[in-house]
């Protein structure tokens, strides 16, 4: 997507950055990057159902290159970061084979370790499934920092999830690194959606 914003109050921001009214009102992410809109039934969204709940990882490879591209066209001042999938309850993935936002989080073109800094520790409804506040409630808690083994605190680190609504996941996944004193927490996902329709922080 050309036009990015901050992810809460959708004011034009370069990089996707968040604005300094909504960091002071709480925001816990530094700036969010969306790739794409997502809208039911495109072609898009059939590509990430096959990838994501088919097992078909060809389609996976077609979103990352998707992703390039729009990070190619994109300003954003890496430098060293740290690159950590949003994590998905252990028992799914198992079921499932794969992580999808590991998958993506590999595939992307950004110089910066790839690491798991965070483990899901508990099992909640899909978030698909909910709307609004529910979203927020449902992801309280979930996940654990797993970084432990780094030799320094980590100063910034890009989340990457695919695909974001209410940004609940990320900004829970965003306040536990947080609180494990990572500095900068910023997310990369796939799509957003209703991205432009939606006006009010959730």
């Amino acid at each position: 997507m050309e036009r990015q914003v901050c992810a809460y109050c959708r004011v034009e921001m370069a990089g996707g950055r968040t604005c300094d009214f909504c960091f002071e009102e709480g925001a816990q992410l530094n700036g969010l990057l969306v790739a794409s809109i997502y809208e039911k039934k495109s072609l898009l969204a059939k590509c990430l159902h096959n990838f994501k709940y088919n097992g078909q990882l060809d389609y996976g490879n077609t979103l990352i290159v998707l992703m390039n591209k729009f990070l190619l066209e994109t300003e954003f001042n890496w430098g060293k970061i740290t690159i950590c999938p949003i994590p998905i309850f252990p028992e799914k993935q198992r079921s499932r084979g794969f992580n999808q936002c590991e998958i993506l989080a590999n595939g992307i073109n950004i110089p910066g370790e790839r690491s798991n800094l965070l483990k899901r520790i508990s099992y909640h409804k899909a978030q698909m499934t909910l709307s609004g506040e529910a979203r927020l409630a449902n992801v309280k808690g979930v996940f654990e920092y797993n970084g432990e083994n780094f030799p320094e605190k980590l100063e910034k680190v890009l989340l990457v999830d695919d695909v974001a609504t209410t940004l609940a996941t990320l900004e829970e996944a965003a306040l536990t690194l947080r609180g494990a004193g990572v500095k900068e927490v910023y997310g990369l996902v796939l799509a957003r959606e209703n991205f432009e329709i939606e006006t009010n922080r959730l």
